[in-house]
């Protein structure tokens, strides 16, 4: 973990140095992108509410 706080500004102010700000500016837009449209085409099922009832119904009955 101590190497990445030593490179990660090292690459940083080195790729500022070489390519410039709105170049890294427009990598870290398209990064963003594909990153929105991965979580957008991925698939999260939903559990039934029958399913939902049967993890939960006996934790919410009352002890008595």
């Amino acid at each position: 973990m101590v190497g990445a706080k030593i490179i990660a500004p090292t690459f940083a102010g080195y790729s500022y140095h070489v390519i410039g700000l709105v170049e890294i500016s427009l990598i870290d837009i398209l990064i963003f992108i594909c990153a929105i449209t991965t979580v957008l085409l991925i698939h999260i099922s939903q559990p039934s509410l029958k399913e939902v009832h049967q993890v939960f119904e006996p934790a919410m009955k009352p002890d008595g």
